[in-house]
């Protein structure tokens, strides 16, 4: 695993030498996850914060890597399951100029993620709760 995220950084750092970087972003969100499977959750809402910039290789064609904080989870009947996680896309983006100052922008890409907290609350009846710290570490 360690070895994967040292030659993306590196990979990064190399295509900096060939492109332009043309600008750092902010980005803050909200988002809709659940779980799939056994289970029947509903989906809950959560929030993305983070940043990026994009490295421009010509007027059309761009690499846009970002960095996310993104909180997930799901609840049902008193029970919910709450993770965060470290998200690292790494988008190819296509700019098509359609007038003056206004671009069609297509991205797409894969992403890393890794869980770095989280809590899941089990309601066991008669006023008992049950809380447990889920760490996942899914990279």
């Amino acid at each position: 695993m360690k070895k994967s995220v040292l030659f993306i950084l590196f990979a990064l750092i190399s295509v900096a030498g060939f492109s332009q970087i043309t600008g750092w972003n902010a980005k803050v969100g909200m988002n809709f996850s659940n779980y799939t499977g056994d289970l029947d959750l509903n989906a809950k809402v959560g929030f993305k914060l983070g940043g990026g910039f994009e490295y421009a290789f010509n007027d059309t064609w761009s690499l846009q890597p970002s960095l996310f904080l993104s909180s997930k989870g799901a609840k049902k009947d008193g029970n919910s399951i709450n993770a965060m996680y470290l998200e690292l896309p790494v988008m190819a983006a296509a700019r098509f100029n359609i007038a003056d100052n206004i671009n069609f922008v297509v991205n797409a890409g894969p992403y890393l993620a890794c869980g770095i907290a989280g809590k899941t609350k089990q309601d066991l009846g008669n006023d008992t709760e049950h809380k447990v710290n889920t760490l996942e570490m899914i990279c």
